[in-house]
């Protein structure tokens, strides 16, 4: 479980995605990534393993492994190769034995330049334009993870 953990979280992190969702679907279990606010499918996985991997996240993640009625939320650290993941870890239940995980990666823009959060380089000189003004308000709103 530790490999299947460590290669979803690490392919999460190259593609830029803010978190990872593993949910039940009707016959199997899904694992998806958002990436700018868009949901893709990584992999589908059977139920036992599915289970077995929520498991393994809820262990790391410090959180109760017996507990499947009420939500959870936990943090950990760790690191793939030479990629320190700060993840959080929450959970909610959907039946008695079934729960759905989200993976919220914390580090994702770490070692990335500002230029590169932004989608055209007019966007980052507007913006340190009005950086430079003495006064001034800028708001930034939207889903979190994505500018």
């Amino acid at each position: 479980m530790k490999q299947l953990a460590e290669t979803i979280i690490k392919d999460a992190y190259d593609s830029g995605a803010s978190d990872i969702h593993i949910t039940f679907e009707k016959t199997e279990g899904s694992v998806k990534k958002r990436i700018r606010g868009k949901m893709v499918a990584v992999r589908s996985l059977e139920t036992g393993m599915l289970k077995r991997l929520i498991n393994y996240l809820k262990f790391i993640a410090e959180l109760d492994i017996n507990e499947h009625k009420i939500p959870q939320s936990g943090r950990t650290s760790f690191y793939i190769d030479d990629l320190q993941c700060n993840i959080r870890v929450s959970t909610l239940p959907l039946t008695i034995m079934k729960e759905i995980v989200v993976i919220r990666l914390l580090n994702t823009s770490a070692g990335k330049s500002s230029e590169s959060l932004f989608y055209k380089d007019e966007d980052y000189e507007f913006l340190t334009s009005y950086m430079k003004l003495s006064q001034g308000l800028i708001l930034f709103t939207g889903p979190t993870g994505v500018l």
